[in-house]
């Protein structure tokens, strides 16, 4: 019978109020209402007082019309819907909001409604439904009570929509089958399956009380924002992760009864009460049969009495949940579906855990579908930072886009995460080898922390260096004085006693300099490992004064005075290692005079001459050093003829030789270094020829690959640059691959890979700089983070950073730079303070100096620029008259003065400014003369002609002006006829387009110059930039609103684009277009170079470009 319109509308009120949506007394003042007028709608009064939001209200109403639905249907035996509170616990209407994205986007008979006929159908006399509790996208799920066993159990049917189409009921039943077949403790019991008498199917199944992952991992993060404490935190997300475990191996059972799942997410996931977890919703599981590593299975495939697989699916439609669906379901590719696809599943649960949010976030299914397909979603620490890197590599390799590419089985996945937890690394991720350190530390604390524990150990080892030196003097004196009748014993005595020499050095370099080396990868025990180093100083030194006719003895003393040297350079003090490699000199020459035909003695001798000049060359007598090399190189190339292909010899010919041309390119000589770089190459791979990947000769190698690279790009060669740089990257991937967890070998690629930006951004390769820059701050970080005292690698980072902040101010982003170069900059300042006598650091302090003045400059920020570029010429000039035989440091001063006179400038000390612009031009003048092989030389000199004679322009000097700017042109001219880098043309291009000398112009060949270097470097915006403005001065409007489109396009609207984009639509007549793009590059200007020159002339340029009357283009050319 029908309920009248009264009643059905006053129940509208009461379920709001049952359901806790409304207060009691918001009920009984909209009843009061209402009994005045019950033509009204109860809800819209609600509605109106607002008490009810209009979604609630809707649902709502959904209930409303299923309750009097079901009231519909015969009384017999009918399942009966009681709102009384005795018997209803919750009348929560909790739909499934990811139902909505359960689609099939292709075929129609998910979405197809039918209309039921009137006659109602005889229902189930074994359950009595108690109340609504959820829906899913196929099914509707009720409290119902079973009034055989007296439980409570969850009665699912299908929707009444969907109830009449069979593809639906093939699909409901064979979830139900499925559910029913997979006996596991993370899969809901089914108790029984039955039909309507007109055919339509429910099955009964436990009912769960809990929650949903989704619920749990939302509490979780919510708890985490809010400044949950962190051991509450950990605690918490591995429970979750425990939870997720759970899932996996319920996965892993179903596919071991080749059984796919195809929609596993969050919601589907169910924590009991009591620790159960639970999958839940296997409507579009799957059949597939097993497969793979699970074809040998000894669980039973599941074969369904239905004798379906599953509803028909046509192919090219969607299947699942978007955002948790594999590539090959989004791509509706059922064929490819299989366990693979569930595992992709699974890591996007995963994702979901990690950060609190699903991998794809987008509104519009079409939108989610395609990156799903093009597996375009943020990493996991790119949204949670605090995500470990080793889950994040799980999770990735679980969402791998190609099935393959992920783990072959959920167990793989598991033993993965399981690893983790117990702190033991994954295989998706090997562990660096400062993860490896810091695990070694985590399992070791007592031992780690354990600093007396150390110095007792260095002391014990020192006692018995030192008993081994004393007792190897006193037989050694012993035996000396033997007479020849006792030769015989005398000479294995003397064997016996050179043996003990040598087994008290190596104790001491085992114990004493091998344990140094090692410590300096672990945390907390760098003054530990210095203390070592001192004593194991001391010993060597105790073995040198071991004097002895023995020429073995004496070779082994001389070694102990190289030994004695290395430790000193190690301990930074090139002094007292100069003092050592001397005395190694004085004995291995004494010992060659005495023997010549002792070849051991000549060998050592070249060798000490290396050393010798390596610690020359840390304290920049660049003279003394090359003397040293030189001399080492012609004893070893004679000693080479008469022992060809002596290992020991070859190798310490290569290192002479790549250390003499490292040297000779610092001091100029670029020719020369270039053929012994070459030629060290050839004796490394020589040397290498037969030998172990693993084997340190190969990390020689390339690091005589990678200085050539440097010395090629500075030639003007970038591209035999990048060959070369290549060459030595992919020598140390080979060794990194072969020695994982061996320091050195990461270390010297991190460093070759930073030496491939200066190649990259000769070559305009802005954003892989920039990459390469990010990474290396990140590894050095981490680096120092394990080992904060290691000063070699705060060296790297403010190297690094520094370098970053000048990549950054040339891309015009000032205030990110500054960040990076103030961070440079108070590294090098402690360096300097902690290291006084390595000029290297203050010549790296005075190069922050600088980089801080020219962001400075930019940002207007003149006082300060001023002071920050004085600071840094200050130490330049020192350094270059320390060391005048070293031409870098009076190149930078030239360059410092350089930058300096625009600063100065634009304070108005206009003397300061030509002083420094005159001493600038006459350094990097001289500088080029005498390198003309070095085009960066002129390139600088360039620059600084062109600040010169911009400077004389403002000042009205424009005679004076147009010789340092036409000079700047014919060296440009000059530096790309001899190399096509594109950092090159485009200087030149820019020059010809936009010379603050108009005279000085030429558009035609500034436009030819710019698309060479488009077509070297296409990413690079700054190209295209230039292109459209040297199309612009030739007048082709189009052309150059192209090619700045394209500029725009690469990177967010920058000053220079904005300011000639305003133009051209000036210029085509497009006033609105024109204005928005002048405002945008304003702001932009504003915010990141309100004091640069350049863009103050082109946005003044544009300004009065704008205020012009409105005439025709034409007119105006």
């Amino acid at each position: 019978m029908e309920m009248p319109e009264a009643d059905r509308n006053l129940l509208v009120g009461l379920f709001a109020l049952h359901w806790g949506l409304i207060e009691r007394d918001q009920f009984l003042a909209a009843a009061s209402n209402w009994l005045a007028d019950t033509t009204r709608d109860f809800g819209e009064i609600l509605l109106g007082e607002g008490n009810l939001s209009p979604e609630d209200l809707a649902k709502i109403r959904l209930a409303v019309s299923q309750y009097l639905e079901a009231r519909r249907r015969p009384s017999v035996g009918e399942p009966t819907v009681n709102l009384s509170p005795a018997v209803e616990e919750t009348g929560n209407y909790t739909p499934d909001r990811d139902a909505t994205e359960v689609f099939d986007s292709k075929t129609p008979h998910e979405a197809r409604e039918t209309v039921r006929s009137g006659a109602g159908s005889p229902q189930p006399l074994r359950y009595t439904v108690l109340r609504f509790h959820a829906r899913g996208g196929l099914g509707k799920v009720s409290l119902a009570l079973d009034e055989e066993l007296h439980r409570e159990v969850a009665f699912k049917e299908l929707l009444d929509r969907l109830a009449d189409d069979q593809i639906c009921r093939d699909r409901f039943i064979c979830e139900a089958e499925i559910t029913g077949l997979l006996e596991h403790p993370g899969v809901v019991p089914v108790y029984g399956l039955g039909r309507y008498s007109d055919g339509r199917p429910f099955y009964a199944m436990r009912f769960i009380r809990g929650d949903t992952f989704k619920e749990a991992i939302d509490r979780f993060h919510a708890r985490s924002a809010a400044g949950a404490e962190p051991g509450e935190r950990i605690l918490e997300f591995r429970a979750l992760l425990r939870r997720f475990i759970d899932v996996c191996n319920t996965v892993s059972y179903a596919h071991s009864r080749g059984v796919v799942h195809r929609d596993i997410k969050p919601r589907n996931v169910m924590l009991g009460k009591h620790g159960e977890t639970l999958v839940v919703d296997w409507g579009l599981a799957k059949v597939v049969g097993r497969c793979g590593d699970y074809a040998d299975s000894s669980e039973r495939t599941i074969h369904l009495l239905s004798g379906s697989s599953a509803a028909v699916t046509q192919y090219g439609s969607a299947i699942g949940t978007p955002a948790y669906m594999s590539p090959e379901q989004a791509a509706g590719e059922h064929n490819r579906v299989g366990p693979a696809s569930d595992i992709y599943s699974l890591g996007a649960l995963l994702y979901h855990l990690l950060v609190g949010e699903k991998p794809f976030t987008d509104e519009a299914k079409e939108v989610v579908l395609e990156k799903v397909c093009r597996g375009d979603f943020p990493h996991p620490r790119q949204v949670n930072p605090q995500v470990p890197r080793p889950l994040e590599s799980v999770c990735l390799k679980a969402m791998a886009l190609l099935p393959q590419a992920r783990y072959s089985n959920v167990p793989a996945l598991v033993d993965d995460l399981e690893h983790w937890l117990a702190d033991e690394p994954v295989s998706a991720r090997p562990d660096t080898y400062i993860e490896a350190a810091r695990r070694w530390m985590r399992r070791h604390r007592a031992l780690t922390q354990a600093g007396a524990v150390t110095l007792v150990l260095v002391a014990a080892v020192s006692l018995v260096a030192a008993w081994l030196v004393n007792r190897a003097r006193q037989e050694a004196v012993v035996l000396a004085e033997k007479n020849a009748v006792l030769a015989e014993k005398e000479r294995t005595a003397r064997h016996e006693a050179q043996a003990r020499f040598r087994d008290a050095q190596e104790a001491t370099d085992l114990w004493l300099t091998g344990a140094a080396d090692a410590l300096k990868y672990y945390p907390g025990v760098q003054e530990a490992r210095r203390r070592m180093l001192e004593k194991a100083a001391e010993n060597y030194e105790r073995f040198t004064r071991v004097s002895s006719a023995n020429p073995e003895l004496e070779i082994e003393r001389g070694r102990a005075y190289l030994r004695l040297g290395n430790v000193r350079r190690i301990l930074e003090s090139p002094n007292e290692a100069v003092q050592a490699y001397r005395k190694a000199q004085d004995v291995f020459a004494s010992l060659s005079r005495e023997r010549p035909r002792l070849w051991e003695s000549t060998v050592e001798l070249a060798n000490s001459r290396v050393m010798l000049g390596l610690a020359f060359a840390d304290l920049a007598e660049h003279r003394k050093a090359d003397a040293e090399y030189s001399r080492a190189i012609a004893e070893l190339r004679d000693l080479a003829r008469s022992r060809p292909g002596d290992r020991r010899v070859c190798e310490t010919l290569a290192a002479g030789l790549m250390n003499r041309s490292i040297l000779l390119s610092a001091t100029g000589a670029h020719e020369e270094a270039e053929s012994l770089l070459h030629q060290s190459i050839r004796e490394w791979e020589a040397l290498i020829a037969g030998t172990p990947a693993g084997d340190r000769l190969h990390c020689r190698l390339s690091a005589a690959q990678a200085a050539l690279g440097q010395l090629l790009l500075e030639r003007g060669r970038p591209t035999q640059a990048l060959v070369e740089l290549g060459q030595a990257i992919q020598t140390l991937d080979g060794l990194v691959e072969a020695a994982p967890d061996d320091p050195a070998y990461r270390e010297w690629r991190a460093t070759t890979l930073i030496s491939l930006t200066g190649v990259q951004r000769r070559c305009g390769l802005y954003r892989e700089e920039e990459e390469a820059y990010g990474q290396a701050v990140r590894d050095y970080e981490d680096l120092i983070k394990a080992l904060p005292d290691v000063p070699d690698y705060e060296e790297c980072l403010a190297v690094t950073r520094n370098d970053l902040a000048l990549l950054r101010h040339h891309l015009g982003r000032n205030p990110e730079a500054e960040t990076d170069a103030r961070a440079a900059l108070d590294i090098f300042a402690c360096l300097t303070a902690s290291y006084p006598e390595i000029p290297r650091y203050r010549g790296e302090l005075a190069a922050c100096y600088d980089t801080l003045a020219q962001i400075l400059g930019d940002l207007a920020r003149n006082e300060e620029a001023s002071t920050a570029g004085k600071t840094g010429i200050e130490a330049y000039r020192t350094l270059a008259g320390l060391y005048p035989d070293v031409p870098q440091y009076r190149e930078r001063l030239g360059v410092c003065q350089s930058h300096l006179g625009r600063i100065l400038a634009k304070l108005g000390e206009h003397d300061g400014s030509e002083a420094a612009f005159r001493e600038a031009v006459e350094i990097l003048d001289g500088l080029g003369l005498g390198a003309p092989d070095l085009p960066a030389y002129r390139d600088e000199l360039a620059f600084a002609l062109v600040y010169q004679g911009t400077f004389l322009l403002e000042r009205g000097k424009t005679a004076e002006a147009e010789s340092p700017l036409r000079r700047a042109g014919e060296l440009w001219k000059a530096i790309v006829q001899e190399t096509s880098a594109p950092e090159y043309l485009d200087n030149l291009a820019w020059f010809l387009a936009n010379s603050p000398e108009p005279r000085l112009r030429n558009p035609q060949e500034a436009i030819a110059l710019a698309k060479q270097a488009v077509q070297s470097a296409e990413e690079n915006a700054g190209y295209w930039n230039t292109l459209g403005a040297a199309w612009y001065r030739a007048g082709d409007w189009k052309a150059s609103l192209q090619a700045l489109e394209e500029a725009a396009q690469r990177r967010e609207i920058h000053g220079r684009d904005g300011l000639f984009l305003a133009m051209v639509f000036k210029q085509l007549g497009n006033l609105d277009k024109a204005s928005e793009f002048y405002r945008l590059a304003s702001q932009w200007i504003e915010k990141n170079q309100p004091g640069n020159w350049e863009l103050v002339r082109l946005r003044a340029e544009a300004e009065s470009l704008l205020k012009t009357s409105d005439l025709p283009a034409a007119q105006k050319q």
